[in-house]
């Protein structure tokens, strides 16, 4: 009820530059996202200042930007290395005008405007991995594979992230293992309110030096089996386990701490998914995962669901290719038992 309307403008636009030879190939692109978001209800209640009857206009404005460079190197059979980095910087900020009194010869009297930035972050991540290929693709083969990733961030802790996989198989059925460790930093929306100017907390510094970033680590194994041109079959077992989940400040008394000192999380999966090329030009796809989550939140009690993740997912499509040059593309997606709190969440 506090913002059942809004606008949303979002502009983005990427520059690639890409070389491709024998032995080496890669690219370089950077990228721009600005994002704004006007809260069209307190827009026009704010209008009604004229009137007397006073109101409120806000408005956020984010921008992402930042380079993606990485580079593919085959320096000998069967051999591939992976090295890149990526820079990431965002901004936001936050203008607020409150209206009350009376608009007299287009002068807003009684109108009062707050501006406050969010501190800018700069995220810097360089990785490298490495894999070989052992064997024949057409045969028997063996594929082993790791890497690792290391973040950087201005005003957050580092971390590094690592990989490790194994793909075994013969012709074209593959069976696959994998480890690998997601981290996710805090974004500029979810603390923005947390360094407004009098903020109740004497010195936030002492407990924004102290956010952690949320990390994930996930374990897989997988089965799949394709028909080259024609089909593809494959079937995927999941386990995701979290700490250090972020505990959301959307308004009320200002948390101390930011990072939940229980708040784990695990979720196990199953994922189906298969093509179908019965021509050429034409292809359809499916995919279907049934999810089961259990979270442990900060008061120890232990329930069976998360925000935004559902106990159910199925998404299909298919991508038609004509005049050459031309693709047409058309998807579904269903999602079942979506949990998504309120807008007010403390957590």
């Amino acid at each position: 009820p506090m913002a059942e309307r809004f606008d949303t403008e979002t502009f983005l636009t990427i520059i690639s530059l890409n070389h491709e030879y024998e032995q080496v190939k890669g690219y370089l692109k950077a990228y721009w996202n600005e994002t704004d978001f006007d809260l069209l209800q307190e827009l026009t209640s704010g209008q009604r200042y004229a009137n007397g009857s006073g109101g409120l206009w806000s408005r956020q404005e984010i921008s992402l930007y930042g380079i993606r460079a990485k580079e593919k190197l085959l320096l000998w059979q069967g051999g591939e290395i992976l090295v890149g980095v990526d820079l990431d910087m965002t901004e936001l900020k936050n203008t607020r005008r409150t209206y009350s009194g009376l608009a007299v010869a287009g002068i807003n009297s009684g109108r009062a405007e707050s501006v406050w930035d969010f501190p800018d972050t700069r995220l810097l991540s360089p990785y490298l991995a490495v894999s070989q290929t052992l064997g024949r693709p057409e045969g028997f083969h063996i594929i082993p594979s790791a890497g690792f990733r290391y973040f950087d961030h201005d005003e957050f802790k580092d971390k590094s992230a690592a990989q490790a996989g194994l793909v075994t198989g013969y012709g074209h059925t593959d069976i696959n293992f994998n480890y690998s460790r997601g981290v996710n930093y805090p974004t500029p929306v979810v603390l923005m309110n947390f360094v407004l100017t009098g903020s109740t907390v004497s010195d936030p510094s002492q407990y924004w030096d102290n956010i952690k970033p949320e990390v994930v680590d996930h374990y897989e194994v997988g089965l799949s089996h394709s028909w080259p041109q024609t089909a593809s079959l494959g079937a995927t077992a999941f386990y995701d386990k979290g700490k250090d989940r972020f505990r959301a400040y959307m308004g009320g008394s200002i948390p101390i701490q930011f990072n939940d000192p229980i708040g784990r999380y695990k979720i196990r999966g199953l994922e189906l998914t298969g093509t179908l090329t019965p021509v050429k030009a034409l292809e359809f796809f499916a995919g279907a995962t049934w999810l089961k989550a259990e979270a442990t939140g900060g008061d120890g009690i232990e329930r069976e669901h998360l925000p935004y993740t559902p106990s159910f997912q199925f998404q299909a499509g298919v991508k038609w290719t004509f005049l050459q040059n031309v693709q047409l593309c058309m998807d579904m997606q269903h999602l079942r038992d979506l949990y998504d709190s309120t807008s007010m969440r403390g957590t």
